[in-house]
């Protein structure tokens, strides 16, 4: 190992990189920050991975706020260890497929060793072949602007995880954290066919592409792990990346659709985007607050609608069913014989039946702790006077029932009632519905046929429960469902289907996301 040169300036060189997202967020000066809402995505068994819409910063971007950046800025994705089991590390080892160097700093300065293709190289915080504390940082790069990085301790849904740009791993009280740094448009090339099958429509593609880098250019401006120098995760915490590997279909749709954004006026679009429709999608107030007038509820099917016993046509006669569908009789009736047509009806998520034949009380207990710790807001307690108050949360007692206590838009359940023997609670909003009555015992059959057991949410928050009371052993329900995700945004099968049938991605963009736009980013000349 040598001494590099100039150790100074390419020390000042590491400390910027590692703080160009303070560099753009001092671009986005005077912006306005409000609570916002995150999302889940995809067609992929998500039972153990879809994470919680939690509330996040969001910063308003306007047009000229996007012109500042560079044409492809650098993002900062932290790579989870293991299979996504956590964002530190105790260990990482790297290798380079065609060969190049490590940076290493310690002690005040920078050393730059060569590394050979195929040699395998580990870093950890005990042992390994370096070993880092404090301030030490390892800088992995490729010897060719088009090199790739290969970490070789973690696992994804393919055997080998490579990465274009460097990675830089440093020290932390938790562990090791690993930053892959690379630009944002091939970024989005091992984002997009992580989120969306490669065998969907060019223009649902396209779709998707778009919508996956507004919803990145949100981070490059408020990112979230600000502490750790990422703008995101690669996780489904944000966007999976790299999970699968590039795929010339949808790298192509990246390209075609390049620096394009959707806007609503003169701001960046909240976006969001799931697997399946029931029929019908919900609005952006399913995770609390006040949501975007562009993410509204509606049908997610072809056609006009007719009401002739109200003679209302097409949008009215849509908002008047979408009002109904809060009445628990009109929902059921809808999701038990669907009077109207839905895009991919045929899938085998658009309609599931979970079932668990005796509540494991102690579990449902345990689950209701979980959220009330994360949101004591959302899990309340009934008073004697009837009332319901956030509180510590104590025994259920004997399950005695279960109902849906309060319908949302597009026929979402907002809050269920748990009553139990010593205490009854409400759960208020679909994520924290769809944990609390799911566990290891549920066990959900889609309308083809196939079961799949049920693990941390259920599939969706579109369904009624029918419960019953099993005496001394407790209770039991069958809770029947439609769609598969949070329903907010776009439907990805939703908007295969309409590709199918010959619309553009901006057709489809506007059919999910009305009254938003297209702008595409050019790269400043100031």
């Amino acid at each position: 190992m040598r001494h590099y040169k100039n150790s100074q300036e390419l020390k000042a060189h590491f400390r910027r990189v590692r703080l160009k997202w303070a560099f753009w967020l001092l671009l986005a000066a005077g912006l306005v920050v409000f609570a916002g809402t995150w999302a889940d995505r995809n067609q992929k068994s998500r039972e153990s991975q879809e994470s919680e819409e939690a509330e996040t910063p969001v910063v308003e971007i306007t047009i000229e706020d996007i012109e500042r950046l560079t044409e492809s800025p650098d993002i900062r994705v932290l790579i989870q260890s293991g299979n996504y089991a956590g964002i530190y590390h105790a260990s990482v080892t790297v290798s380079f497929p065609s060969g190049g160097y490590l940076l290493l700093y310690r002690n005040g300065g920078w050393t730059k060793k060569d590394v050979s293709a195929g040699e395998a190289v580990t870093v950890a915080m005990d042992g390994g072949d370096y070993q880092l504390s404090g301030d030490m940082m390892a800088v992995f790069v490729p010897e060719s602007a088009d090199g790739q990085v290969t970490v070789e301790s973690i696992t994804r849904s393919h055997d080998i995880c490579s990465y274009s740009g460097r990675l830089e791993i440093s020290a932390t009280d938790q562990g090791l954290a690993v930053v892959n740094v690379l630009p944002l448009e091939t970024y989005l090339k091992l984002v997009v066919p992580s989120e969306m099958p490669a065998g969907f429509d060019g223009e649902a593609l396209k779709a998707q592409a778009i919508l996956a880098r507004t919803y990145a250019y949100k981070y490059l401006l408020s990112p979230a792990y600000g502490e750790l120098n990422a703008h995101v995760d690669d996780s489904i915490s944000f966007q999976v990346y790299g999970n699968l590997e590039e795929n010339e279909v949808t790298s192509a749709a990246v390209e075609e659709t390049g620096g394009v954004l959707l806007f609503y006026e003169n701001y960046l679009a909240e976006v969001y985007y799931y697997s399946t429709s029931w029929g019908f999608g919900t609005d952006g107030t399913v995770w609390g607050g006040e949501g975007q007038p562009y993410l509204a509820a509606r049908r997610i099917g072809p056609g006009t609608l007719y009401n002739s016993a109200r003679d209302l046509t097409g949008e009215a006669a849509e908002q008047y069913l979408l009002e109904y569908l809060k009445v628990e009789a009109v929902f059921q009736k809808m999701l038990d014989e669907p009077f109207v047509s839905a895009y991919k009806s045929e899938l085998p998520w658009y309609r599931w039946k979970a079932e668990n034949s005796q509540v494991d009380v102690s579990e449902m207990e345990s689950r209701l702790k979980e959220r009330y710790a994360t949101d004591p807001t959302a899990v309340l307690t009934r008073t004697k006077n009837g009332d319901f108050e956030s509180k510590a949360i104590k025994g259920i007692g004997k399950l005695q029932n279960l109902e849906v206590y309060e319908r949302g838009e597009g026929g979402i359940v907002e809050s269920i009632l748990i009553t139990g023997s010593e205490n009854t609670y409400l759960v208020k909003k679909e994520y924290n519905v769809r944990y609390v009555l799911c566990s290891s015992d549920v066990f959900i059959t889609r309308q083809d046929g196939t079961e799949v057991e049920g693990n941390l949410l259920l599939p969706s928050g579109f369904f009624y429960i029918l419960s019953t009371n099993l005496g001394q052993n407790g209770l039991s329900y069958t809770l029947y469902g439609g769609g598969y995700g949070h329903g907010v945004g776009m439907s990805q099968n939703g908007a295969d289907r309409m590709a199918l049938a010959g619309l553009g991605c901006e057709e489809i963009l506007s059919f999910y996301f009305p009254d938003t736009r297209l702008v595409k980013y050019e790269k400043s000349n100031q």
